[in-house]
């Protein structure tokens, strides 16, 4: 990790020190956090590794309406989550649904008037993935369920928690169907993945998967229920 911050050429400054950002020929990504003092070229000496988030660059183009950051304990400066309306109403700020997403340029956002219109990259860390059959999908048509839909899990567990602090998580569940495919391996580790592009409703999300936990296979034009983790980044 320390030598892949080293190689972090990109910067993003913001008020606890500065996100650097290193990227994989793959789309993945890492955000390193690092603080230290800055000199009179506003760049940053003594510096220090305090945290990271993981990231993923694909192609999904969302608009959103950030309503709300959600700042959890234990977390540092650079972390933090959004809760946001998808594909907003121009009038009423309301959209198709809302989404919680762990930010990875947090600490460069948190401090907007709120709510405010972005466009957001969202990428889904999958925690389970299945891919559907015929039967899965004939059920669903007799109960009269849509094929496309998405559920923010991560509010709802935080109402039915019992803390009062309790802070909603980034957790979903969608079903959707599979516009783009492939399996690509990260040149540091050599470790393979699956990168979708998953269509939701009228938008499309990255989703990424660690081969072991997808049953099924795989290919454009399938449907998916997909249990998954939100990262975003807003533009």
């Amino acid at each position: 990790m320390r030598r892949l911050c080293t190689s972090a050429f990109e910067r993003l400054a913001c008020g606890p020190g500065d996100y650097a950002i290193w990227r994989s020929r793959t789309g993945a990504e890492i955000w390193f956090h690092v603080t230290g003092e800055r000199d009179d070229q506003g760049q940053l000496t003594d510096r220090e590794i305090v945290g990271l988030t993981p990231f993923f660059e694909g192609l999904s183009d969302v608009a959103v309406e950030v309503t709300e950051a959600i700042v959890r304990p234990g977390e540092n400066l650079f972390e933090g989550a959004f809760h946001a309306w998808v594909d907003p109403d121009a009038e009423t700020g309301t959209g198709v649904h809302p989404i919680v997403f762990d930010a990875v340029d947090f600490a460069a956002h948190c401090d907007r008037e709120m709510p405010f219109l972005a466009r957001a990259k969202l990428t889904g860390f999958a925690r389970a993935l299945r891919v559907l059959d015929g039967d899965d999908l004939s059920a669903a048509a007799r109960a009269g369920s849509s094929a496309r839909a998405f559920l923010a899990v991560g509010l709802f567990t935080a109402k039915s928690n019992h803390d009062v602090n309790a802070q909603p998580s980034s957790n979903a569940m969608l079903t959707g169907q599979v516009v783009e495919y492939s399996k690509r391996t990260n040149e540091e580790t050599g470790a393979a993945f699956h990168w979708l592009l998953v269509r939701c409703g009228d938008q499309t999300f990255d989703i990424l998967a660690d081969p072991g936990i997808v049953k099924g296979n795989i290919a454009v034009g399938s449907m998916v229920e997909v249990a998954t983790m939100f990262f975003g980044r807003i533009y």
